[in-house]
């Protein structure tokens, strides 16, 4: 088995967000990824701008990838080095959200056969503070921490197939009763402009200790 969790970090040079965006990705994405349990994985990370100097400088680790030059050959990249496995996962996550620290265990005990893997998670709103279990992602409306296994070929898919909320309707989908993730809303995230009731999509909860502590900085 040959794990990758990509993660894009693609900004033209005008983005208006981007420092902080590389906060958030220090303060939650980063240190969730070296929190992991489980470290048999590779992380790629697309990036066309500098942010890409900025993220090899503090995260540079064996196994680890910050993939500049993959640009939209990831896919490539990811056949090629996974061609002499019997499966090959690939899980999105994005540049501002979090894993709890057993994701890659949790997905990586489940994900035997080829298919969709899903496991439920939580929201945290950095507007108010708030924090609830997710109720909105389920059967027919997959998240964005969705993972992919897959046999090597030449014509891979990979988690970044089509829109996460369909990838349902292409793949048998697993999903795993444990909560995984965390989606952090905040002022810059795009979502926040469409949904400002995040209550109306989870339900309210005390926050794990490992997000409180990220929380806390």
């Amino acid at each position: 088995m040959k794990h990758f969790i990509v993660t894009r970090f693609n900004y033209k040079k005008n983005y208006p967000h981007l420092a902080e965006r590389l906060g958030l990705f220090f303060q939650y994405t980063l240190p969730s990824i070296k929190a992991q349990t489980n470290q048999n994985f590779e992380w790629i990370i697309l990036c066309d701008y500098p942010p890409v100097a900025v993220i090899q400088a503090t995260y540079l680790e064996p196994g680890w990838y910050c993939g500049k030059a993959l640009k939209g050959k990831y896919i490539d990249y990811v056949q090629d080095a996974a061609k002499d496995e019997d499966l090959v996962l690939t899980t999105r996550f994005d540049n501002d959200d979090m894993l709890m620290p057993t994701f890659v265990e949790d997905i990586q005990k489940e994900a035997t056969k080829p298919g969709l893997y899903e496991t439920k998670g939580y929201y945290l709103d950095l507007r108010d503070g708030s924090f609830f279990a997710d109720t909105l992602f389920s059967k027919i409306i997959t998240s964005p921490f969705i993972t992919l296994a897959e046999k090597p070929s030449n014509k891979m898919k990979t988690a970044y197939h089509c829109p996460h909320a369909k990838m349902w309707e292409k793949f048998p989908l697993t999903i795993i009763n444990k909560r995984d993730w965390v989606q952090v809303i905040h002022e810059t995230n795009w979502v926040m402009n469409r949904t400002k009731d995040y209550g109306s999509r989870g339900k309210e909860c005390a926050i794990p200790q490992f997000v409180m502590k990220l929380f806390n900085g």
